[in-house]
């Protein structure tokens, strides 16, 4: 069967079985919702000598939902049904004001939303929400075996650094810079009924893309094109939310 779209924008794609119980209490009907992937922040490295004033440069795209929101909400989806089959799960696609205002929606362990999606919730009856929220934390970019990174980084996006030395153990060539595709971001699980933030997760992940073969004009900023760099953010994702999603379900009792 299929859940019908909300009424206040035509925000929900459903695909469900038939809900089945595997305790005597009522079975959850989850909600899903992505805030991580809109605003795209491109952090390039300065050097501060002198000054403990970070100099990184920083500029932010908007991307739309379907670079990162969208897989992201359909895996969450994927991993619930693969624990619970038959379980009735909804993607919710987010207003403009919640995407800007998302760090009001959590705030001392509970979820507040707008009333009118509040209203929509309960009328559809939806128990469960997983809710993805940009986090922002220091910068603590995993290179090798000691992390790299200066200043704070939020959400999706890539940090350049175009003045670190590195040398590739395995075949001895020395480069200057890398690219590292990142993705700081929390996920809520919340009880909708009490609006309590029952479970939370802080997911820093990120990768490092290094001039490897030695190539000559390489610059970290071109290291990956346009395609790849939106796969190796989908990627990301997707390791951060295989491991956290099943690990919620079962400490929550699938």
């Amino acid at each position: 069967m299929q859940v019908p779209p909300f009424n206040r924008r035509a925000a929900l794609v459903a695909v469900a079985g038939a809900a089945v119980s595997v305790r005597a209490q009522a079975p959850r009907k989850w909600a899903v919702m992505s805030l991580i992937g809109r605003d795209l922040t491109v952090v390039g490295y300065q050097s501060s000598t002198g000054s403990r004033i970070n100099q990184d440069q920083r500029s932010v795209r908007t991307m739309p939902p379907l670079v990162l929101d969208e897989p992201a909400m359909k895996q969450v989806s994927d991993l619930i049904r693969q624990r619970q089959p038959g379980a009735v799960v909804g993607t919710i696609s987010a207003s403009d004001a919640e995407y800007t205002q998302q760090d009001a929606l959590v705030r001392d362990g509970r979820y507040r939303p707008a009333a009118d999606l509040a209203a929509d919730f309960k009328r559809e009856g939806y128990t469960h929400l997983f809710l993805l929220t940009r986090h922002r934390a220091a910068a603590q970019l995993r290179m090798f075996n000691k992390y790299q990174g200066t200043g704070n980084l939020e959400g999706a996006g890539f940090y350049i650094d175009t003045e670190m030395p590195i040398r590739n153990l395995a075949n001895g060539i020395e480069s200057i810079g890398y690219l590292a595709p990142f993705v700081y971001f929390q996920l809520h699980l919340v009880d909708l009924a009490t609006g309590t933030v029952i479970q939370r997760r802080e997911l820093l992940t990120n990768d490092v893309v290094t001039n490897e073969k030695g190539e000559r004009n390489f610059h970290p900023a071109n290291a990956l094109n346009p395609a790849q760099r939106i796969q190796a953010l989908r990627d990301l994702v997707s390791a951060a939310l295989d491991a956290a999603v099943p690990d919620m379900l079962q400490r929550l009792g699938d």
